[in-house]
């Protein structure tokens, strides 16, 4: 999904997209997009805690390099626009990382706009351990705005329940529609849509142009 909305917004300025995901052999960039590929982290499965990619780091380590190469980025990179994939919502899957570039951000004079990007249906609910106050407050402090990637027709703010409701209170929401990557060797003559693609994974994309 971060590759398709990258590569759909290299029509109207330059594109530099994060990754904090295991690398995926054979994947290219779409033409126009910078890729950066940030130390890796893991998760073996949706309870369990992140751990390192590569050996011979720990978890403290990753997050502080992380930290370092998003903020130097953003430093030399001067963006407009800031979309960042998930976060504040399952936060406790990015600890440190996001730490100090929220500070740079928030000390520069004009700021970039700051987006929230979340995938077609919320799977988060009274089993978080993200407490929705916390989340509220991140969006209206870091971000300018949410970006939810599906048809309103059929998911409704009002039918994500009580704890999505609460977490998007007050916080401008633009329900954009699903996102689909086409597979061209699957579709043949049929037009690319209407499909709903999901993306699993510990991509942590950062789109900055």
């Amino acid at each position: 999904m971060s590759s398709t909305i990258a590569m759909a917004l290299t029509s109207i300025s330059h594109v530099t997209m994060f990754s904090g995901g295991r690398p995926v052999e054979g994947y290219l960039a779409p033409p126009g997009v910078d890729f950066v590929q940030l130390p890796a982290i893991r998760k073996d499965r949706a309870d369990a805690a992140s751990t390192a990619v590569h050996l011979g780091y720990t978890m403290a380590e990753i997050e502080r390099m992380r930290s370092k190469l998003l903020v130097e980025s953003y430093r030399r990179i001067k963006p407009r626009i800031v979309i960042i994939e998930h976060f504040p919502f399952s936060a406790g899957r990015w600890g440190e990382t996001l730490n100090e570039l929220f500070e740079a951000i928030n000390k520069e004079q004009d700021r970039p706009i700051v987006i929230c990007s979340i995938r077609t249906y919320p799977r988060w609910g009274a089993a978080t351990d993200t407490d929705y106050g916390w989340i509220n407050e991140q969006l209206r402090v870091n971000f300018s705005c949410v970006l939810h990637h599906v048809d309103s027709n059929l998911f409704p703010l009002t039918s994500l329940g009580y704890y999505i409701q609460s977490a998007l209170s007050g916080v401008s929401v633009w329900q954009t529609g699903f996102i689909r990557r086409p597979l061209i060797q699957m579709d043949h003559d049929r037009p690319s849509n209407g499909l709903l693609l999901t993306v699993g994974g510990e991509a942590l994309p950062v789109l900055s142009f």
